[in-house]
Formats: C-alpha cells, sequence, structure tokens
C-alpha cells in the first residue's frame, strides 16, 4: 500500500509542476542509524525558505531539525528518538508548509544477534534496475542497506556518460535519491564514500563550485553516526564511522582521504578532485577497534570501504593508490581482528581467501569485493592482478548485491544475483574471537 501512496504523491507533484526548481516539496527521503533508538530522518528541496525549519511528525510527536544549502539545493536532516523495537510508525515529512506523508518505519531491536543485512556498491542510476527492483521486493527482509561507496555517479554528467537525466550533477544524483525513495523511506541506507563521491566532475573540481567540492554533496544528502560513534564533533561529517548491531561492531572507512598516500589529498589537481582535511582517521579507528576488539559482547567486527585491498584487477587511478590503501588500513584490521572486509570499487564480485599482506593465512581477513550493483561503466571482466591467486569466487557477467545474515553462532555471506534471485556464492565467516 505505501508504494502506490508514494507514488501518487510524486506523481501528484509532477503534474501539478510542484516539483519545479521553486517548490518546497519535500523529495528523497531517507533514514539513517544514529543511536540504539533513534534514526535521522532526511530529505532535500529545491526551494529557498530561510525562515522554515523542516520538521518530522512521528507518534504524535512534532521533531525540527536542521537545513544545509548547496548550489540550488536544501538538504534537511531531522533526528529522532526514543522508538521502540517492534512497533511500526507512520511519519510525516516537511518544511513549512509544504509536506508529504504514507512513510512508515519499524525499528529493530539493535541488541538482537538474529538480523540480516544487504550491501551494494558502485551503484547508479543506470544499469542499476535490476539491482533496485530486487531490493523493492525484498527490503523489508533486511535490517539496513550499506553503499560501499560510488553513489548515483552524478559526477559522470561531466563527460557525457550519465545519459539519465541529461542536464547536471544535482539532477542526477537528485534522480538517484528519489528513485530509491520507496525503499530508503522504510530501510535505513547507510552509505561510505567513493572516488566518485569527491567533487561534481569525475575528473577534477575544474567547473565545480565550492559546494560541490570536497564530498560536499555526499556529506550533505547524508546523516551518518559520525558524532555519536566519536568520529567527529562536526555534523556532517559522515565520512568514517561505526555503530554496533546485536553481537556485531560495523565500521565504516574512508579510503579515498586522510591517510598516508591518500587517492584524494588537498592538493589533487588531475584525475579527481581535492579533498579532505576532516580529521585523523588512522587514530580514531585504531581507537574505535581497540575497544570492539576488547568488549567480550562483540563476537564479530565488521568493516566497509570502497576501494580493494587486492583483486584479480589492480589497475587502478592513482598509481599505487592499491598499495597506499592496504598499508594504511589492513595492519590495522590485522592487530584489532576485523573478521571481514566488504568494498567496491571493482565493477564485479569476488570473495578472497583469508589473507594477510597479499598472502593467504589461516585465520586472515576475508575480504570481499562486492560493486557490481550496475553503473554507467557496467560490469567489469575478471583480470589478471597479482591478488589473482587469493580469490576464491568470482562473477564478472551478473549485476547483483550482498546479504549478511548473523544468526545464533554464525555470520553468513551471500551473493544475490539481481535477476532471478540466485545465491552465487554462500560462505560462512568465522569469528576470531572463538
Amino acid at each position: 500500500m505505501k508504494t502506490y501512496v508514494i507514488l501518487f504523491i510524486f506523481l501528484q507533484c509532477l503534474l501539478q509542476d510542484l516539483c519545479s526548481a521553486s517548490d518546497s516539496f519535500p523529495r528523497g527521503v531517507h533514514i539513517a542509524f544514529v543511536g540504539p533508538s533513534s534514526i535521522a530522518i532526511s530529505f532535500y528541496t529545491r526551494s529557498d525558505a530561510p525562515s522554515a525549519l523542516p520538521w518530522v511528525l512521528i507518534a504524535e510527536q512534532n521533531y525540527t531539525g536542521t537545513t544545509t544549502k548547496s548550489v540550488s539545493r536544501y538538504h534537511h536532516d531531522v533526528i529522532v528518538s526514543d522508538l521502540k523495537a517492534g512497533e511500526s510508525y507512520e511519519y510525516e515529512v516537511g518544511v513549512g508548509g509544504s509536506s508529504v506523508n504514507g512513510f512508515s518505519y519499524s525499528p529493530i531491536d539493535i541488541s538482537s544477534s538474529n538480523f540480516k543485512v544487504a550491501f551494494v556498491g558502485d551503484m547508479g542510476v543506470n544499469n542499476s534496475a535490476a539491482t533496485i527492483s530486487a531490493l523493492m521486493k525484498k527490503h523489508s527482509d533486511y535490517s539496513w542497506i550499506h553503499h560501499v561507496g560510488d553513489i548515483s555517479y552524478a559526477d559522470d554528467a561531466s563527460v557525457k556518460i550519465e545519459p539519465s537525466s541529461g542536464s547536471g550533477y544535482d539532477e542526477v544524483y537528485d534522480l538517484f535519491q528519489d528513485s530509491l525513495q520507496d525503499i530508503t523511506s522504510s530501510t535505513p541506507y547507510m552509505v561510505s564514500p567513493g572516488n566518485h563521491d569527491v567533487t561534481c566532475r569525475v575528473t577534477s573540481d575544474l567547473g565545480c563550485p565550492k559546494q560541490q567540492r570536497n564530498f560536499s554533496a555526499f556529506r550533505q544528502r547524508w546523516r551518518m553516526p559520525s558524532i555519536e560513534s566519536g568520529a567527529s564533533t562536526v555534523e556532517h561529517h559522515n565520512v568514517w564511522y561505526s555503530y554496533r548491531v546485536g553481537n556485531v561492531h560495523f565500521v565504516s572507512i574512508d579510503t579515498e582521504s586522510d591517510f598516508p598516500n591518500a587517492p584524494t589529498k588537498p592538493t589533487t589537481k588531475i584525475g579527481g578532485g581535492a579533498g579532505g582535511g576532516f580529521g585523523d582517521q588512522l587514530s580514531w579507528l585504531k581507537s574505535d577497534l581497540q575497544a570492539a576488539n576488547s568488549d567480550p559482547t562483540i563476537d564479530y567486527i565488521v568493516a566497509m570501504g570502497h576501494r580493494v585491498f587486492y583483486s584479480s584487477s589492480l589497475t587502478d587511478w592513482p598509481l599505487n593508490a592499491v598499495k597506499h590503501v592496504s598499508s594504511a588500513f589492513e595492519p590495522i584490521f590485522k592487530d584489532f581482528n576485523v573478521d571481514l572486509y566488504i568494498c567496491g570499487h571493482k565493477h564485479f564480485y569476488e570473495r578472497g581467501s583469508p589473507a594477510y599482506n597479499n598472502k593467504p593465512v589461516e585465520r586472515g581477513l576475508v575480504q570481499i569485493v562486492n560493486g557490481a550493483a550496475g553503473c554507467n561503466e557496467g560490469v567489469q571482466g575478471e583480470g589478471k592482478g597479482k591478488g589473482h591467486h587469493l580469490i576464491v569466487k568470482g562473477n564478472y557477467e551478473d549485476t547483483g548485491y550482498g546479504e549478511l545474515e548473523v544468526r545464533e553462532g554464525e555470520m553468513v555471506w551471500r551473493y544475490v544475483l539481481s535477476e532471478g534471485g540466485g545465491v552465487d556464492d554462500e560462505v560462512v565467516i568465522k569469528s576470531k574471537r572463538s
């Protein structure tokens, strides 16, 4: 029923010309975890309404939030607290007098050790219809969805390989968030930054206004628990953070900036925009993982990021990016017993054997490359890189997404084909704490 309500409202908006550049109609509604009983409800509008605060009406309570402005969009976040697991909440969002309702959310029990999570990587508005359709049918089975970087591919509009809207960066990003609203308005959608999330042009900052540089759209359009997890004291940091559900600690890293020899630096000119300067990521990561590793109630640690440590295809930009990313993060993951690293960047699926420093080991980190949800560039063929010997399962033809099921005594990873829903790979991930 909710699907038809939202579709009717969106069509009504279009027919009445309420979605023009001058309107304040809420669009791209999505939610995210920010605390044990709290969520951020976020959306964007296209109008200038500086005197009006964004608001959410839920459980007969009215919450107000904050607004940030990009070039021609206003991005709104409202934090809703004191939600009870197992209850179903209907809610309405708005700015001033413009509002939309028909959304619902059922909080999960974050103390539960039985849940499923979906993972997508490298997903844009093109070639992703099968994945989005599959998630549309199954998203109620998942406690949340995590996108491991390269979100919308709006920056490809600058090189004319983004044909969906024919206009510009914000228009493509709008289309992406609008197309997911039926999913993201009821199922939390968490995000990690990728190389396509740095600036408004895939090649450089040239021609990009300040409000679209240095991960600005990524930070403005999403609201992640960076403050709540001690990663930052600044609102809309978003680039690294952690959260816990049940007996699993999840940590999201930024493989693009803020570590030695990062692909994106404040001085980057060519092959991507300048970026970074958000803080000491590695010191925070060590502290965060040390606390998780020392907690006897945590059975698994799962890390999410964009770039790979090893794969069958190691050609990358900038040169030696794979080496620098793995040098920065893999030793920390080893020191604090991270069990699983889920990444993307390569547009295929690969599962590696437990490994460290490009060598198989008995109780090493399991890396999953999950970058085939669908984007402008299509599914990538198998390579023959130096990490090829570590790959135990690969798929270089089909779009798909990951599914992580946590249940009593074990954690199971699956790769699900977008077309047909078949399980192409399945493995039990063993905890280093057992």
